[in-house]
């Protein structure tokens, strides 16, 4: 897990263009952003951010590139997520368990 993952996830736009990727699978940069409104280098820097998380990759087909998620990379942020997840509510149990107690 990395800090580049969480910087990439704590913007909406970026949040957003992964949400894209992973309901409607591959597109190239033009289907991604349609209707996003930015500029076309505000949109770049966020790719780029995107890319550098490793939550997203790229190829080029021709004159057109191509983004993808990196479902590797995601599943295992969403496994680190969970897992913590597991343990507050693990420890939030057995609060209640031992307020119950007191009682």
């Amino acid at each position: 897990m990395t800090d580049a993952i969480f910087f990439a996830l704590s913007d909406p736009l970026r949040r957003e263009m992964l949400t894209r990727l992973v309901r409607k699978g591959p597109q190239t940069t033009l289907n991604l952003i349609k209707g996003l409104g930015g500029t076309r280098q505000g949109v770049s820097k966020h790719l780029a951010v995107l890319e550098a998380s490793g939550l997203v990759r790229s190829t080029r087909h021709g004159r057109e590139i191509h983004r993808e998620v990196d479902l590797a990379t995601l599943r295992g942020t969403c496994a680190w997520v969970s897992k913590l997840e597991f343990e507050w509510d693990s420890r939030l149990a057995g609060l209640a368990d031992q307020y119950r107690l007191d009682e």
